[in-house]
């Protein structure tokens, strides 16, 4: 039996699994689309889909064990590092400007994981929010 939270998030599959994957399937699209441009950087992009995937897997697994609202938030800084790591070796091998085409700055790219925090922080609002 899943744990009840004690504000507005609670358990649910749909939800779970829509955030996890809808967080990091671009990784897999990228990884299969440049794999004949770069094994290395495909590996690298596989891995920062399967570990958040894995991770989050792992934590659904304990739902009864864990509240539904720090689950989400771990999962969302699981998926930041993940993300990060990934940019950061992206950038290391001159790649970085690889993964959008339309970022004239690659660096420009690293802006793009405000989304994170900038999630975190309204979900803690939510979260209080009495239902």
């Amino acid at each position: 039996m899943a744990k009840t939270g004690n504000g507005t998030f609670q358990w649910n599959t749909a939800g779970w699994f829509g955030s996890q994957l809808g967080a990091t399937c671009w990784l897999l699209i990228m990884a299969i689309g440049l794999m004949a441009q770069s094994n290395a950087l495909s590996i690298v992009l596989l891995a920062g889909f399967v570990v958040p995937n894995i991770l989050g897997t792992f934590i659904w697994t304990r739902r009864d064990r864990v509240d539904p609202y720090a689950a989400i938030q771990l999962l969302l800084a699981i998926i930041l590092v993940s993300t990060l790591i990934v940019f950061l070796v992206c950038d290391a091998r001159g790649q970085l400007q690889w993964l959008d085409q339309r970022i004239t700055r690659p660096s420009d790219m690293y802006k793009m994981l405000l989304i994170y925090p900038l999630l975190m922080g309204i979900f803690y609002f939510i979260n209080r929010r009495q239902t």
